[in-house]
């Protein structure tokens, strides 16, 4: 009998000992991990599954400069006689006019302001048509600039018969006016108001003969600080700098000053968006030949370190007339142009090089760096 005893002791602790190795159940959930947090705090703290800013994407940077492959042509629409409508192409002394202005929303759709027909074409990134905003119905009487903003378009208004109308407005994503915000004497065209910008944090921006001027009581979740007519992203502080005539011209970017050398010393240089890595983009137009007037205008990405990464040209020479509102940023990183033709208007993707000679021979390489004051 103690034998038979011994026994089944024996198989019930193998039995326990063999349960005890199995894997768990493939229904069961794992229990989360939970980081240990200081003495003080009782609140348990998830450990993140991967690092911040680990999916942000940003333009390849290619090594060869060919001038024949600055760009990739995305997207191609009819216009001139047929589809967008142009004016003053077969005027002459008159002024060309069409499309002046488009954006990107997050998931690759494109708006493009069509300026003479007052309207808003939504396109999806195949270029199928996806939406037509008529801004008249929306009492919108002429577009002058336009921005994409958490997918909520924001359209400049700039009306000057009567009744006057200095405003950004803000619609839906479906077209569908949600508030406007009026633009005070002192912040217009006679002030040298040339469109608007709007930062990582809602907040809009005037722009005034090439320095930012925040909207007062634009926005109720803006606060007003010391800095508070500064492009502001990621806690840090984007603006240029005021120069003394002959310096060259300066951005600061958060903790670094940014500067570049122009031919003649005209142009300059300005913020086109900041990345949630702490990377950003800059514009910079340089006169190349004064005699002509001929401009060359490059993009530049920079690192969150300071550290110029690659190049694009913008094809000026191309454009069949000047657009104002003509680069966006898309959400893969890269830079979209919009430059019109004589019969299309098309949207194209900017190629990077980790540099590029001058436009013209003897000019200003296209080159923004980072200086210490």
């Amino acid at each position: 009998m103690a034998n038979k005893h011994s026994f089944f002791l024996v198989m019930l602790l193998v039995l326990i000992l063999f349960c005890s190795c199995q894997p768990l159940s493939q229904t069961t959930k794992p229990t989360p991990k939970i980081q240990e947090t200081p003495e003080n705090s009782s609140t348990p703290t998830f450990v993140a599954a991967t690092p911040l800013f680990a999916s942000i994407p940003t333009p390849e940077i290619f090594s060869n400069k060919n001038s024949e492959e600055l760009y990739e042509k995305i997207l191609s629409f009819p216009a001139g006689k047929t589809g967008f409508p142009y004016q003053g192409g077969d005027v002459a002394d008159m002024e060309i006019t069409g499309p002046n202005a488009f954006a990107i929303f997050s998931d690759g759709r494109y708006v493009i302001a069509d300026l003479l027909d007052n309207r808003l074409w939504i396109f999806n990134s195949d270029g199928e048509q996806i939406k037509i905003i008529d801004l008249s119905e929306l009492d919108i009487l002429n577009v002058s600039d336009l921005h994409v903003y958490k997918d909520e378009i924001y359209v400049l208004e700039i009306y000057l018969d009567p009744p006057i109308q200095y405003r950004i407005n803000r619609l839906s994503p479906d077209g569908k006016r949600m508030m406007y915000y009026d633009i005070p004497e002192g912040y217009r065209l006679e002030n040298g108001l040339t469109g608007f910008m709007i930062d990582c944090d809602g907040k809009l921006l005037l722009e005034l003969m090439g320095h930012l001027q925040a909207l007062p009581m634009a926005n109720e979740n803006q606060t007003v600080s010391f800095d508070s007519n500064h492009y502001q992203c990621n806690h840090l502080s984007y603006y240029v700098q005021d120069i003394k005539p002959g310096e060259n011209p300066k951005l600061i970017a958060g903790p670094f000053t940014m500067s570049t050398t122009l031919t003649f010393g005209l142009g300059g240089i300005s913020l086109l968006k900041v990345l949630p890595d702490g990377s950003f983009f800059v514009v910079r137009s340089d006169v190349v030949n004064d005699k002509v007037i001929q401009v060359d205008d490059t993009v530049h990405y920079i690192s969150a370190q300071g550290i110029q990464l690659g190049v694009a040209r913008v094809p000026v020479g191309e454009r069949y007339y000047y657009v104002k509102r003509n680069l966006a940023v898309g959400p893969d990183g890269n830079v979209y142009c919009l430059l019109p033709e004589p019969d299309s208007i098309n949207i194209l993707r900017l190629k990077f090089f980790s540099l590029l000679d001058p436009l013209v021979p003897g000019a200003e390489p296209p080159t923004v760096t980072q200086i210490h004051p």
